[in-house]
């Protein structure tokens, strides 16, 4: 993948957006490389699906039925998974959620999703916003998933399980170092520690993920970024 364009980037941007990107093609933690790229792949797809867009359009999502436009290997429920975080977070509900567990695909699955998908929002946007095409996915590397979940993940106040600080050990402790409050976007993927710790690696270079993390040499102050991110979130009715 070739990150370049007449903006000049801070050190270390080209280098951790490429990194991520590679990252999808990896084995995670309960899914395979192919099976990553498959996700990446729909979490693109999703944008031009008709049943997607029939369900946003919908007072409910529930009261849409249909098949996703698909083309990816992986259970229908993952598929259902991607295309509503791409289109329509801010309904998933509880029952939503049960019903993907009833599916048989398990919480851990839809944490990597969920960071699969992030990764490939915020690639594909950075790509837009220095004025390139979005990367070719990348290809499949062999290899079986991990299996490493945190064992002292539960559920507080997610859906999914998550590392409390008192309970953080390893990488995830790391992640959260220095931090007396975590935040919830923090913890919501230390189930899977791989994933937390591979996006939070990567996103670091293109967010500022707490006030005292915002490094001198960045062209703007926290609260202009604040401001920034505040206005995108508004024009992209983002329910966050």
């Amino acid at each position: 993948m070739d990150v370049a364009s007449e903006i000049e980037l801070r050190d270390g941007v080209t280098a951790a957006v490429e990194n991520g990107w590679q990252r999808i093609a990896e084995p995670g933690t309960v899914w395979s490389g192919a099976q990553r790229v498959a996700i990446a792949a729909e979490f693109r797809r999703a944008r031009t699906c008709e049943l997607c867009a029939a369900r946003k359009a919908a007072l409910s999502p529930f009261a849409v039925a249909g098949a996703h436009e698909a083309a990816g290997d992986l259970p229908s429920a993952a598929i259902d998974a991607v295309h509503r975080i791409a289109t329509d977070s801010g309904r998933l509900s509880n029952r939503w959620y049960e019903e993907f567990l009833a599916s048989g695909v398990g919480p851990a699955h839809l944490v990597e999703l969920t960071a699969i998908a992030a990764t490939v929002a915020v690639i594909d946007t950075f790509h837009r916003a220095v004025g390139l095409d979005a990367p070719d996915l990348p290809q499949p590397q062999p290899g079986e998933p991990s299996d490493d979940l945190a064992d002292v993940a539960i559920i507080h106040t997610a859906r999914v399980p998550t590392v409390s600080i008192d309970d953080a050990t390893g990488q995830v402790a790391d992640l959260y170092s220095g931090r007396d409050l975590v935040p919830n976007i923090v913890k919501a993927l230390t189930l899977c520690p791989d994933a937390a710790i591979a996006f939070y690696r990567f996103a670091r270079h293109l967010y500022c993920l707490g006030p005292a993390e915002v490094p001198a040499d960045w062209s703007l102050t926290r609260p202009q970024i604040e401001l920034v991110a505040a206005t995108v979130s508004n024009h992209n009715d983002c329910f966050y």
